[in-house]
């Protein structure tokens, strides 16, 4: 016996399902796969799809993704493409039972029994469940008129949480959350060619007042138009072409807000915001007015294991950033006057939508399969990764400041004089730079399904083949099967 069939044979839980004739699920074959070491991938392949039990749709499924599987280096894209998939057979229940016990104790259930990670289950799996585990002990403990929901969320979403950044560092592995924030922390991200041209600026308004910051900035606007008035923009002056924009605009915002003395809406937020974007956009466009994210749609049945989630419609966003047709990133908006507690709750929402992108962007081939996100409070927000780290997919800060637009006098000088701008650009350019590289993978991962489509069709037994239409014949007149004409006329 070789190797290969050794390593195969080994896999006594997917030799039972053979077995036994029972279906074998994407599931089965990723798991399978993460089992076999890279030369054993065809030998496993071979020996799931020489069964003539697998369902047509998994069998499709599985060519799909096996072509696209050995395209990019096997295991590690498979790995990208779903943490989930990783689990154990074992582990995988236990997440659903999770989400089952999560919904009970919303739901008011008392007597909630918890569930145990099982030994077998891989280190930071077990960790996180049974992190999420004395979360919902917690919550159950609380009396029912004060109960956080916080809790709840974070159960589901143990990360960006000061909560799992305890629970590593009683459990002497300070080494996963230092190296978590490595990874989600992008160097430079504060820093931008646009922060040396405005903090020109910060002196004049602490001298004078915004009207006059406004006066000159449409002076110096026109002079820079001026001189290039019969060409190009260089890139410096095409960056100082668009800070006057951002500059000029905030002014007016200052002087005159479009909601007077009110507090400012949901909606009155996400509108300043956006006109900040739109000058600096150049490849990617801006999407908002709660919007339908597609991409979580796909993920429903992923959703429903891990969270309860039995909706089959897609997730409203306030402001999407698209590239031609792929969805890119989004950010969620809120009053300025919300609690800290609903803050916590968008971000974890935030942090599951970023979870869908990634999924789609791995579903394409595309190997950096990182997402940055934004949370903004009224005027106030911050930029987050999600990327996969080992086994588990993560979410951490872009950077440790705060990202801020400003709405008095005071905070225009403190924007002039600090990092914001440099943030709002770089999450720009991040999503610039990406969107191409994406679209390229999608249109592999396209091609490749066209032609696994048609190799499944041409290669399909006949019983999947339709028969032919009855036809009937009258003087080379074709007539229906069920409608015959009563007359026909003879051309001579």
């Amino acid at each position: 016996m070789s190797s290969k069939e050794k390593d195969f044979d080994e896999l006594q839980w997917i030799k039972d399902k053979l077995d036994k004739n029972e279906v074998i699920s994407m599931r089965d074959f990723a798991i399978t796969f993460e089992y076999l070491c890279q030369d054993d991938a065809d030998t496993a392949f071979k020996a799931l799809m020489s069964k003539s039990f697998i369902t047509f749709q998994t069998r499709t499924a599985l060519q799909n993704n096996y072509e696209i599987w050995k395209r990019n280096d096997g295991p590690a894209f498979w790995a990208s493409q779903t943490a989930t998939l990783s689990l154990t057979q074992t582990a995988s229940e236990l997440v659903a039972e999770g989400a089952h016990v999560a919904k009970d104790l919303v739901n008011g259930q008392s007597n909630v029994s918890f569930p145990e990670a099982p030994t077998d289950m891989k280190y930071i799996h077990g960790q996180l469940f049974r992190h999420a585990v004395s979360l919902l002990e917690e919550y159950q403990a609380l009396c029912s008129t004060d109960k956080d929901t916080t809790l709840i969320k974070d159960a589901q979403v143990v990360t960006m949480s000061p909560r799992v950044v305890d629970h590593f560092t009683d459990s002497d592995d300070q080494e996963l959350i230092s190296n978590a924030v490595f990874h989600t922390t992008i160097p430079g991200f504060e820093t931008h060619e646009c922060l040396a041209f405005i903090k020109c600026y910060a002196p004049v308004v602490k001298e004078h007042d915004v009207p006059f910051l406004r006066r000159k900035l449409v002076v110096d606007w026109g002079a820079l138009l001026g001189r290039y008035l019969h060409g190009e923009l260089p890139r410096s002056a095409i960056i100082q072409d668009k800070v006057f924009k951002i500059l000029i605009h905030l002014c007016d915002f200052i002087e005159n807000p479009p909601f007077g003395s009110a507090a400012p809406s949901e909606n009155d937020c996400l509108q300043l915001w956006s006109y900040v974007y739109g000058p600096i956009v150049d490849k990617v466009t801006i999407h908002s007015g709660e919007k339908i994210l597609d991409t979580s749609k796909v993920l429903r049945q992923q959703q429903a294991s891990e969270y309860g989630d039995v909706s089959d419609t897609g997730r409203m966003v306030d402001l999407i950033f698209l590239y031609k047709d792929i969805e890119l990133s989004n950010v969620e908006f809120k009053r300025t006057d919300i609690s800290s507690r609903n803050i916590a709750l968008q971000c974890r929402k935030n942090v599951r939508l970023g979870r869908c992108l990634q999924e789609a962007h791995a579903t394409y081939g595309f190997k950096d399969a990182s997402v940055i996100m934004g949370d903004v409070a009224g005027f106030v927000g911050l930029f987050y990764q999600v990327k996969p780290m080992r086994e588990v997919s993560i979410a951490g800060k872009t950077s440790a400041s705060m990202v801020y637009l400003p709405t008095t006098s005071g905070a225009l000088e403190a924007f002039l004089e600090g990092t914001s701008l440099a943030m709002i650009w770089k999450f720009v350019e991040f999503l610039e730079g990406q969107g191409p590289k994406i679209a390229r993978a999608k249109e592999r991962h396209q091609i490749d399904l066209e032609t696994m489509k048609f190799s499944q069709a041409i290669g399909s037994s006949e019983s999947l083949t339709p028969p032919p239409a009855v036809k009937k014949y009258d003087n080379n007149v074709t007539f229906s099967p069920t409608k015959k004409r009563l007359y026909s006329v003879t051309v001579d």
